[in-house]
């Protein structure tokens, strides 16, 4: 089986003290680790199952680092380390792209956990997951990561946007629940992870606007139906 491989950010400038502190090492076994700093001048080098934010970072150098993660990939998982637990903190990283929050001081077991979840996620929800799916004008190419519309020029996804695609095209013409899209897309239903999601759904209305047929209404308070017919 492959090793797991963990990507630390850290700050080499940052609280010796505080980083002497925290060791993901001793908590994550079996693991190849690779350290980057905070203001990741090699996003080449992002080839990771998991990537963890050090507590030692300033808050903008944290979110610096996860919107760099971000443009680079938008499908590995994010946890940060830190010791505010206040949402004035948090929400900036999660609109950044990051996954999953930890305060410390921390049970092991629990980062341990919240890795474990992060990295299921990661894995294909549906291993027979269609490579592609022909709805009313459209061609989703998931393999590709493309969609055209009328056999006319493809456009390019982020692998989030053709897992959401994915799902909008199974279900089609009917009412999906937020809860139920984020479930089975990431795996799990919160807040942080729906403010993503309606990122990632903007992106996908701005594609779509290509189609004189697909739209995806947005049905307040409730989710979402993804018509694929003339109204």
């Amino acid at each position: 089986m492959e090793s797991l491989k963990v990507i630390i950010v850290r700050d080499n400038k940052g609280n010796p003290l505080l980083a002497k502190k925290f060791s993901v090492e001793e908590f994550i076994k079996g693991c190849v680790f690779q350290y980057e700093n905070w203001k990741i001048s090699r996003p080449q080098a992002l080839k990771a199952h998991l990537i963890i934010i050090c507590p030692e970072l300033e808050l903008y150098q944290a979110k610096h680092a996860v919107k760099k993660i971000r443009e680079r990939s938008d499908v590995i998982p994010i946890i940060a380390i830190r010791l505010e637990n206040s949402i004035v903190y948090k929400a900036p990283l999660f609109d950044a792209g990051l996954d999953d929050y930890l305060c410390m001081p921390f049970d092991g077991r629990e980062l341990t956990y919240r890795v474990d979840a992060l990295i299921r996620r990661t894995i294909p929800l549906n291993s027979d997951m269609p490579e592609t799916f022909q709805i009313a004008d459209s061609l989703l190419d998931y393999s590709r990561l493309t969609i055209r519309f009328n056999a006319d020029k493809a456009f390019r996804l982020t692998q989030r946007q053709a897992d959401l695609l994915c799902f909008f095209c199974k279900h089609p013409d009917v009412l999906l629940k937020r809860g139920e899209i984020l479930t089975h897309v990431w795996g799990k239903d919160d807040y942080f992870l729906g403010r993503s999601m309606d990122v990632i759904i903007t992106g996908i209305r701005k594609i779509l606007s290509a189609s004189p047929v697909i739209r995806l209404e947005t049905i307040h308070g409730k989710g979402f139906i993804f018509h694929t017919n003339k109204k």
